[in-house]
């Protein structure tokens, strides 16, 4: 990207060059290297860009639901299992195309290892989704219609994870067929909160995330790397922050996440 850049590079690679020919095995794998990282090392964040420092700052916040409104968490929460959603209340065709075109956007972000699969029954499902006026989830989601309370909500989210901080279950509640709320809500599902204010201006037009209460239409470049990122097999679930910082740190500098 920059010549700070080509230059870690090209160490990295003489490095790698030196090693091989010495022991054809010796193989120094992205892993190895973030685990004789240095977090505290203050040239892996001048060689960040302004943008990917920024970047960094807002994954904590989004990732570890720090927005007022939220609970805040002490360590990070995904999926490692295939997402399996249930479309359940007065669905129709169109609205089905238009998930699973959504679905396929976040496959796109997702690893390897896990995916999002729409599928015909409840007890295949691992995140329900019902669609409806908010009498729908009454009897069905009660702790949901109380947490929802006399708020003129859209969509509300609700998950469950494990002891391991792996993310296990979903609920969905949606009014409107709208595909931003579908994304939105979907995202707290998969681990989001909301983003801060310095990246939801409070406009449609401006905000930078499908995270903030103004829904955007697409997902941006922001939007892609921070579920990039998360659902990088090198991000854990169940790690602090601090754990975390030298590892996204990595993936930024060896261009693996892209934020501009």
């Amino acid at each position: 990207m920059n010549f700070i850049r080509k230059s870690i590079g090209l160490i990295v690679l003489m490095l790698f060059l030196s090693c091989a020919s010495d022991e054809a095995d010796s193989v120094i794998t992205l892993e190895e290297e973030m685990e004789n990282t240095d977090p505290s090392d203050p040239d892996l964040t001048a060689s960040l860009t302004g943008t990917e420092l920024d970047f960094i700052e807002e994954y904590e916040y989004i990732t570890f639901n720090l927005a007022p409104d939220s609970f805040g968490a002490s360590v990070n929460e995904k999926w490692v299992t295939d997402i399996k959603l249930f479309l359940d209340g007065s669905i129709t065709d169109d609205y089905r195309s238009e998930v699973d075109a959504s679905l396929a956007q976040f496959n796109d972000l997702l690893s390897a290892e896990i995916s999002f699969q729409l599928v015909d029954t409840i007890e295949e499902s691992n995140i329900h989704l019902i669609f409806g006026q908010k009498e729908a989830i009454r009897e069905v989601w009660p702790d949901m219609f109380e947490a929802i309370g006399d708020i003129n909500f859209q969509g509300y989210a609700l998950y469950n994870s494990d002891g391991d901080f792996n993310i296990t279950r979903g609920r969905i509640w949606v009014r409107t067929p709208s595909m931003p709320l579908f994304r939105h809500e979907l995202g707290h599902n998969i681990g989001l909160g909301h983003a801060s204010n310095s990246y939801c201006s409070g406009s449609l037009t401006s905000n930078q995330s499908f995270m903030c209460s103004f829904l955007k239409d697409e997902l941006s470049i922001f939007d892609k790397a921070i579920i990039k990122t998360l659902y990088n097999p090198s991000v854990e679930a169940g790690l602090t922050f601090s754990q975390l910082k030298p590892i996204i740190e990595e993936l930024l500098l060896t261009d693996v996440i892209l934020v501009e």
